[in-house]
């Protein structure tokens, strides 16, 4: 249940991460939400985004601040608002981070390091939307399985409440492969020789996936699409990348400059261009005008890849599952793709370059609501072990929303009634084979 929910001077002076100015709050939270879980969710956020993007400085540093809680509500069907999920907006536009306000296994389901997100305003990031998507399903699963009482601890069958302590024992990771800037999109430049000037979200994860297996390797292409300029031309690939990004308009409002530092921007740009081209040819790709869209069948997907990467190992389409990804990545590269269940024209692709994985021993203490007075009485009842996964997510946007996220999440069986299809393709690098 929803309500604003108003923080008083003195509990925000002595949260950890509090405003520094005299003010009224208004926060989206549910009914009762006592003041440690808001402390939690925002302690929560801050030391995620301390352990996935390790401050290099003091400009680096990002601050959870209570001014920065919002949510994300779902109508129930008492036709009130329930919270599924808590976002965290790190203060001077450094990211965001979203937690799971109904009890996920993983509870931080991305920490973003620059923009912030409004659930209000929302964004046309088709990737991230198909996240949020996945996410807000399965969150409303997790509040079906757990009834949290008055008391704020769940209770088991048994008419006893249970809380948890947990250790991680194993973690491998942050790893992330691609570390220059890369914020890509399927406009401008990239979308220069496309008929309706959108290259498509296929030819540009292809670019980055190619461009980035190539290394500095010099390579010649060939264009055969209708109405090329010319027949072929040699691509230094190391140069190419010295395009980081495009100009472009968040939904926020956030705006990203123009910045190229090849040494002859204009042929980078061009030769950029024409391989978006080439590539929406060889994947047939449709270009629609109005809307300005371009749709590829995903079937087409792993012959295009072979066609320019063969000395790489290509796999078919298969499931998504977050803990495949890690032995994947250690090799190359995910190229993900993937829809709403029951609206196929949302399709996206994009990709993933890195893993965060963590291994977790929990123990679960279990006890029966108190007497009038007295304390809880927490008895150990179990001890078990379970596992989370981050995945770095380029969704091919302009840099918008790229991060971390839960894996998991666009897991086939993480809510048992999916809401989005989520498959992947393995690529290799060079010489490399699972």
């Amino acid at each position: 249940m929803k309500k604003t929910f108003q923080i008083s001077l003195a509990l925000v002076g002595t949260l950890l991460f509090s405003c520094n100015q005299a003010e009224d709050l208004q926060l989206p939270v549910e009914e009762n939400m006592p003041d440690s879980k808001i402390q939690w969710v925002l302690d929560l956020a801050q030391s995620e985004a301390e352990r996935l993007f390790p401050p290099q400085g003091r400009a680096d540093v990002r601050v959870a601040k209570v001014s920065g809680l919002k949510a994300v509500c779902d109508n129930n069907s008492r036709g009130e608002s329930d919270t599924l999920i808590y976002v965290v907006n790190y203060e001077d536009n450094k990211g965001f981070a979203l937690i799971s306000a109904t009890g996920a296994e993983q509870p931080v389901l991305a920490v973003v390091p620059e923009g912030n997100y409004d659930p209000a305003v929302g964004t046309d990031n088709p990737g991230f939307n198909l996240f949020m998507a996945a996410a807000r399903n399965n969150a409303k699963s997790d509040s079906l399985k757990k009834e949290i009482t008055p008391a704020g601890y769940p209770m088991n069958i048994y008419g006893q409440y249970v809380k948890t302590e947990e250790k991680v024992i194993t973690q491998y990771g942050p790893v992330k492969r691609i570390n220059y800037c890369h914020k890509w999109g399927p406009g401008d430049v990239f979308g220069q020789y496309c008929p309706n000037q959108n290259a498509g979200c296929v030819a540009v994860t292809a670019l980055s996936v190619v461009s980035y297996i190539f290394k500095d390797d010099t390579t010649r292409v060939e264009y055969t699409y209708p109405g090329a300029d010319i027949n072929s031309e040699y691509i230094d690939w190391g140069e190419l990348r010295r395009h980081q990004c495009s100009s472009a308009t968040y939904n926020d409002g956030t705006t990203i400059e123009h910045t190229c530092w090849a040494k002859d921007k204009e042929a980078i740009h061009k030769s950029i261009g024409r391989i978006c081209r080439q590539f929406g040819y060889d994947a047939n790709a449709s270009y629609n005008k109005i809307p300005a869209t371009t749709v590829v069948a995903p079937s087409r997907i792993p012959a295009l890849l072979r066609k320019h990467l063969p000395d790489c190992t290509v796999t078919e389409f298969a499931d998504f599952v977050a803990f495949r990804t890690m032995r994947c990545i250690d090799k190359g590269l995910i190229f993900l793709s993937g829809n709403l269940k029951y609206s196929p024209y949302t399709n996206h692709t994009w990709f993933t370059d890195g893993y965060d994985y963590s291994k977790i021993e929990v123990k679960e203490y279990v006890a029966y609501p108190p007497a009038p007075g007295l304390n809880y009485a927490w008895i150990l009842n179990k001890t078990y072990y379970k596992e989370r996964m981050y995945n770095f997510m380029r969704w091919g946007w302009n840099g918008e929303y790229d991060g971390w996220y839960s894996g998991t999440e666009l897991d086939p069986e993480r809510s048992g009634n999916p809401i989005a299809n989520i498959r992947y393709i393995y690529v290799s690098l060079l010489s490399e084979y699972l």
